[in-house]
């Protein structure tokens, strides 16, 4: 009987693999069991209509499918420990969505904190970073602490062992503010200064790295375990099957999907969207092998097209006012305004600032944005009647706005929610023209504190694991992400030892 007689295709993607075109390949040596005539019960070959056969390509440890923060995390102690590691990518770059974020990480209690002499711990900011989760909806929240008290060691991994660098949180961390807070060395929207090291690290442990590819259906053996995944190339439409011990999901939220948004939060399914990658296929091929989704209808989280500008607020006095001049949100957080901007029915927002951010910790942010988006950045003006005029806001309005504003700035006190970033606006003034729309969800596959999969009666599905934004339990922003997924790859490594010696003993019995 062939081998490939012993797979078959699971929660297939019938339009990802619509071309039966098979290339030939190697198989390394791993630790991945053969499976022998007796391990099968019938001479049955498997195969779904218009598909072809199950013939693997190569063979790997574990087989990572995505290579945002979650997934590259997730390979480095898997590497580290001396396992083959496959990653594929749908795209045609690493990074995923990861690269394309504002680079905010929710970090505390990391080396880079306590040398500039933040000492507050993640048990101590908790709260704090609890109360910004419960806004959006997270309801993980259990787990959520977990990731974030892990959020320090994976930062520190980061920057110890791939030498990730970070900002020195001195430049925007004062009297409390930002304390819980790590960004890439050059501030906002630089995720290639953490992200670009860890990749290298990875290629020079061995990690196989494989672009283009979307995984279009799951394989498993005869004994219902998953043991690899079928590729399917977008340019040249030839198909790929990998097999491994392990597969994990790190393909990301299912903020893109227009089906998948509509069936789970249908308010939302109207508003634009920042990326078109997260498409929720991770979480659709986790559910056809009998995977749970849950949380999927808690809340899709909304930012700005540009989401750097969303961020200021965290590093600068700004103020966020609608199309008629009223304050619509807490300046502070970067999803308020555009919740808010969305729920009222305005196209946009406007963001207004002073020399005080242009010049502050986040220059080089406000730098490139001005310079890449002229045509929506408005100003200088030199008193509120210009900026009035400028922007087409009635004048009276934005004058009460700013009265509003200068009180609250002298109280400390917001009824909208601020907590921070209590400084006043002086001319000259600047405005940006905000758009909302879609930027990441939360919720998605059902899985237990390693990542493993589980299905509706709370088993496991062997073979199966999925962290980061794909599973309801991830999601929380990109340290959390990480630390999901640097746990994943440790609990992988004491799978696969505990595979490695189990091969070994009966070899020695023989």
């Amino acid at each position: 009987m062939e081998r490939r007689a012993f797979f078959k295709l699971v929660g297939l993607s019938a339009a990802a693999c619509a071309t039966p075109t098979l290339l030939s390949g190697c198989t390394p040596s791993t630790v991945v069991e053969e499976e022998t005539d007796s391990d099968v019960s019938s001479q049955e070959t498997f195969g779904v209509a218009d598909q072809p056969e199950v013939s693997f390509n190569s063979t790997t440890d574990v087989l990572i499918i995505g290579t945002g923060v979650t997934g590259l995390s997730c390979a480095l102690p898997l590497l580290q420990a001396g396992y083959q590691v496959t990653l594929c990518e749908k795209q045609d770059k690493l990074g995923g969505d990861s690269y394309e974020s504002d680079g905010i990480m929710y970090v505390a209690g990391s080396k880079t904190q306590e040398k500039a002499g933040i000492k507050a711990t993640a048990s101590q900011l908790w709260d704090k970073r609890k109360a910004q989760l419960e806004r959006e909806n997270y309801s993980e929240l259990d787990f959520a602490r977990k990731l974030f008290e892990a959020s320090g060691e994976w930062a520190d991994v980061l920057a110890d062992d791939c030498a990730s660098v970070f900002a020195d949180p001195k430049t925007y961390s004062d009297d409390g503010v930002n304390e819980g807070i790590l960004l890439p060395k050059n501030g906002i929207g630089d995720m290639v200064s953490v992200l670009g090291p860890l990749r290298d690290t990875l290629t020079s442990l061995g990690a196989v790295f494989q672009t283009g590819y979307t995984c279009c259906a799951l394989i498993s053996n005869n004994k219902g375990e998953i043991c690899g995944a079928r590729f399917v190339s977008a340019d040249q439409g030839d198909i790929k099957d990998i097999r491994a011990a392990y597969v994990v999901m790190a393909t990301g939220g299912f903020v893109s999907s227009q089906a998948l948004v509509n069936a789970y939060a249908p308010d939302w399914v109207r508003v634009g969207c920042y990326t078109v990658a997260s498409d929720g296929q991770g979480q659709l091929l986790c559910e056809g092998v009998g995977g749970q989704l849950s949380g999927m209808d808690n809340a899709i989280v909304l930012t700005s097209d540009v989401p750097a500008v969303a961020a200021w607020g965290l590093f600068g006095p700004t103020l966020d006012v609608s199309p008629l001049g009223e304050r619509i949100a807490p300046e502070d957080t970067m999803t308020a305004s555009a919740r808010a901007c969305v729920v009222a029915y305005d196209g946009f927002w406007w963001t207004i600032f002073t020399n005080a951010l242009s010049e502050g910790s986040q220059s080089r942010s406000v730098a490139q944005v001005v310079s890449s988006y002229k045509t929506r950045t408005y100003g200088p003006y030199d008193d509120l009647s210009a900026l009035a005029s400028g922007c087409n806001i009635p004048s009276e309005q934005l004058e009460k706005t700013f009265e509003a504003y200068e009180k609250m700035v002298d109280d400390k006190k917001d009824s909208l929610g601020r907590t921070s970033q209590w400084v006043s606006l002086e001319a000259p003034y600047y405005a940006f023209k905000q758009i909302p729309v879609r930027c990441v969800t939360h919720g998605g596959v059902v899985t237990d504190d390693t990542g493993q999969v589980q299905n509706a009666a709370g088993q496991a599905i062997v073979g199966l694991y999925c962290c980061g934004s794909a599973a309801a339990k991830g999601g929380q922003g990109l340290a959390s992400n990480g630390a999901f997924g640097m746990l994943t790859g440790r609990a992988l490594v004491d799978k696969l030892n505990e595979r490695k010696s189990q091969v070994e003993a009966s070899s020695s019995g023989n």
